[in-house]
């Protein structure tokens, strides 16, 4: 069976579903100076109540101050629709244990989801 190249500006068949994976990665920047353990304790701490998983914690930089920064990966297994209070909800419960920011978005695909200035 022949297959036609495909175009640079065609999508792929999986396009659709990395969008649905991108929409529900939440990726938030801890300010944190302690254990990496320790963080990842206390955050799975406030996090086993809901739709949120901590997946991924990465070292990421230290800011103009010197301060830590650790890039947290959080995945939300829920409706779409059912996503903005749960989401309020952990970033309560997150800054209970730290100071947090959005993290920076390495491809922005629209304009909801632009970098947030320091």
């Amino acid at each position: 069976m022949f297959h036609a190249p495909s175009s640079a500006f065609s999508r792929s068949p999986d396009a659709p579903h990395r969008e649905e994976d991108a929409a529900r990665i939440l990726d938030l920047l801890a300010l944190w100076e302690g254990d990496s353990a320790a963080l990842r304790r206390a955050v799975e701490d406030q996090t086993d109540w809901g739709p949120f998983e901590l997946a991924e914690m990465t070292p990421a930089f230290y800011d103009v101050y010197g301060a830590r920064r650790i890039l947290c990966r959080f995945v939300f297994h829920g409706e779409a629709g059912a996503r903005e209070p749960f989401e309020r909800d952990l970033r309560r419960r997150l800054a209970s244990i730290t100071s947090w920011k959005d993290a920076p978005r390495a491809r922005s695909t629209d304009s909801t989801h632009s970098e947030i200035a320091s």
